[in-house]
């Protein structure tokens, strides 16, 4: 007795309709606490692949929608395998846009601090680079 490529199909797609649920509850909570804005494309991308995952799941539980081989297709076969791609070509978009927003929260604050240090006479400047009265150095390389 062989096993059952449905239940393989199934299990497969609600271990991944389960990993994308976490990983979007993950996503909206810590943006939650952070100052950075939402990443709306990551987090719809998540979404679209946790249900796309799920209703391939249930699909393949429901008794009409047998498979005697690993080898046949169907329609519901190409479309999921098709948005599967969209969606992965998005969320890597969609972790390109979290990698910049994190990257600029994280100039935002070094600028912050620099420009609090500056003011409260903490930092000062390094030696051999001339400022003008003004304090701004590149008034001082063109007089």
């Amino acid at each position: 007795m062989a096993p059952s490529v449905n239940a393989r199909i199934s299990l497969v797609s609600f271990a991944a309709a389960v990993y994308f649920f976490f990983s979007t509850r993950v996503l909206v909570r810590e943006i939650q606490y952070d100052p950075v804005k939402l990443n709306k494309l990551l987090t719809a991308t998540l979404i679209s692949m946790w249900i796309l995952s799920a209703l391939r799941g249930i699909f393949f539980l429901l008794p009409g929608n047998t498979i005697n081989s690993y080898m046949s297709t169907g329609i519901f076969h190409r479309v999921a395998l098709l948005a599967t791609i969209i969606l992965a070509i998005f969320f890597v978009i969609g972790l390109m846009q979290l990698n910049s927003q994190m990257l600029e929260k994280e100039l935002y604050r070094e600028q912050g601090q620099r420009i609090f240090k500056l003011k409260h006479g903490r930092l000062r400047e390094p030696p051999g680079r001339s400022t003008a009265p003004s304090g701004d150095p590149r008034a001082a390389a063109f007089p």
